[in-house]
């Protein structure tokens, strides 16, 4: 059984300040966005369907779980990772933050483990066009519903031996 908890506010994230690890961001988009422009990988087309964005957290202040999720949340940030392109879209609707705290960079397991169960790569290179373990992206589109997602994000973070903590977005 998945554990929900509800926050809506980077407030309500303080338990995560000073803490590490990986996230996977849980993500619809209801009618597909044409030629949005995702920096330098330029216009992006995005189909209806819900995505998977995860990336890792394994630094200090900014790059920390309680910085790099927050500032997700946000809607008031200056647009610089591919993720923030996709966030600042009004057709994209994020709905779960999922999290485990490590050490070690671990998001390209996370998203390996995610490929054993059938999610398509939505966009080459996105969020992964510094990745060294043949990634194709970190932003994956499932053909199932939303708790299917949720469940195949947990067993992909147990895949990589992590506790995974889930967060409801939604009210």
């Amino acid at each position: 059984m998945v554990n929900m908890h509800i926050s809506t506010s980077a407030n309500s994230l303080d338990f995560l300040k000073g803490k590490t690890g990986v996230y996977t961001l849980i993500i619809l988009i209801e009618k597909s966005i044409t030629q949005l422009e995702i920096g330098k990988l330029g216009k992006c087309d995005f189909h209806k369907g819900i995505y998977t964005y995860t990336g890792s957290a394994v630094g200090k202040g900014s790059s920390s779980l309680y910085g790099r999720i927050s500032r997700h949340i946000s809607m008031k940030k200056k647009l610089y990772w591919h993720i923030d392109y996709l966030l600042s879209s009004s057709m994209s609707n994020l709905k779960y933050i999922i999290y485990s705290e490590t050490e070690n960079k671990k998001e390209c397991e996370i998203v390996q483990n995610m490929y054993l169960f059938s999610p398509k790569s939505a966009i080459s290179k996105f969020g992964s066009s510094d990745c060294n373990s043949g990634c194709p992206s970190h932003l994956q589109i499932f053909d199932c519903d939303i708790k299917n997602v949720i469940e195949i994000v947990r067993k992909a973070y147990e895949r990589a031996d992590l506790k995974p903590e889930f967060h409801n977005l939604s009210i």
